[in-house]
């Protein structure tokens, strides 16, 4: 790492550590820390399980064959072929799979579903109001308010002129 050998350099220097740190724009986790080069986590399964119902029997599978089973799910057209109910439909086919490793394997072999782009919203340009005569725009404001005598709700309105700001009702 370019950085950590810089900070090694300043402090051959007779400079301060945080020092260091601070002149390369770096914190002291990022200076100890080593790359791995590999994922963290345990590697992702070669088989599957599966329940074969002819002999109750469970077995391995390979993964290929997981694909092949998915392809034939998705190429039914009564079938919904994104990837959770594919899942549904492996497991009553006797397969110990979960959602997450038929997505893995939907998108390695490129049978995931395009995501639909949605067009985005379209928000108020202009929302400061500047009126520029008397009466030229009107707000009104609707207020909901408990009358003690009567003891009832009762609804109050009140329109404004925006240029002068008086009360016209």
């Amino acid at each position: 790492m370019e950085k950590a050998s810089l900070v090694s350099e300043y402090r051959c220097k007779g400079l301060r550590f945080d020092e260091c740190l601070k002149i390369v724009n770096i914190t002291r986790n990022q200076y100890y820390y080593n790359l791995k080069g590999v994922k963290p986590g345990k590697p992702p399964t070669k088989k599957t399980n599966w329940l074969n119902p002819k002999t109750g029997v469970e077995e391995e599978v390979d993964n290929a064959k997981v694909v092949e089973e998915i392809c034939d799910l998705k190429s039914d057209n009564d079938q919904a072929d994104y990837y959770k109910l594919i899942c549904v439909a492996l497991c009553l086919k006797g397969y110990f799979i979960n959602h997450k490793k038929v997505y893995r394997l939907m998108r390695q072999h490129d049978l995931l579903q395009k995501k639909v782009s949605r067009p985005g919203k379209e928000f108020v340009k202009h929302r400061r109001v500047a009126p520029t005569k008397p009466l030229n725009i009107i707000e009104m404001d609707i207020k909901y308010i408990w009358i003690h005598e009567s003891r009832k709700y009762a609804f109050v309105l009140t329109i404004l002129d925006t240029f002068t700001r008086f009360v016209l009702c």
